[in-house]
């Protein structure tokens, strides 16, 4: 996969890079912002029986969202002299978000990889 460019040189450093994109384009998950709650207040009733249990599974299952996002890179480079170069890489994050632990507290952890 060389590309001819100008001076008679060949060399494939845009074809890796297109590859590229083309890879992570089709990889790429997009992002979804987390739903607004309305702003509106609760019932008296619903916020008088509120337990502990209810606003654990809220704030680890019910407004909790996770993300998953994949990346990679394609090199591939015909020098004049051997060796040339190929490389792969593929990586990615990943993210978690609590919901609301009594409309006082938060968590979210992200990690990295490549």
């Amino acid at each position: 996969m060389a590309v001819m460019l100008g001076g008679g040189r060949t060399g494939n450093c845009q074809t890796g890079a297109w590859l590229a994109w083309l890879l992570a384009a089709s990889l790429m998950v997009p992002w979804q912002e987390p739903q607004a709650q309305a702003l509106r207040p609760a019932p008296p009733q619903e916020a008088a029986t509120t337990t502990l249990g209810g606003e654990l599974r809220r704030f680890l299952h019910d407004e909790a969202t996770a993300i998953v996002h994949f990346r990679g890179y394609f090199f591939d480079r015909q020098n004049l002299v051997p060796p040339s170069n190929v490389g792969l890489v593929a990586g990615g994050w990943m993210g978690f978000q609590s919901g609301w632990f009594y409309d006082a507290v938060q968590v979210g952890a992200v990690g990295y990889t490549t």
